[in-house]
């Protein structure tokens, strides 16, 4: 699976995994695919995130946050370019 990752122009070939009946298949994947199918791998996650109460589960809770963190962080970034010293 993480062949088929590295290769730029197959990664729609993770898609199906996404409904894959391993939740850590469904994890992997959703994690792998985040920044270019970004609404499935959402959804994905937090399906996960609510059904799944192992560490996965947990997983794909902390992915969601620092997904959110990371967009939050580039549009700071753009909007103060310059870091800011108190």
């Amino acid at each position: 699976m993480y062949k088929l990752s590295q290769e730029k122009n197959k990664m729609d070939l993770l898609l199906p995994y996404l409904e894959h009946k391993n939740v850590s298949v469904r994890y992997i994947a959703a994690s792998a695919l985040l920044p270019l199918y970004t609404k499935e791998s959402k959804k994905t996650l937090k399906w996960i995130r609510k059904k799944d109460k192992s560490i996965i589960g947990l997983n794909a809770e902390i992915t969601l946050d620092e997904w959110r963190k990371e967009k939050w962080m580039k549009i700071i970034k753009k909007l103060w370019p310059e870091p800011c010293v108190l």
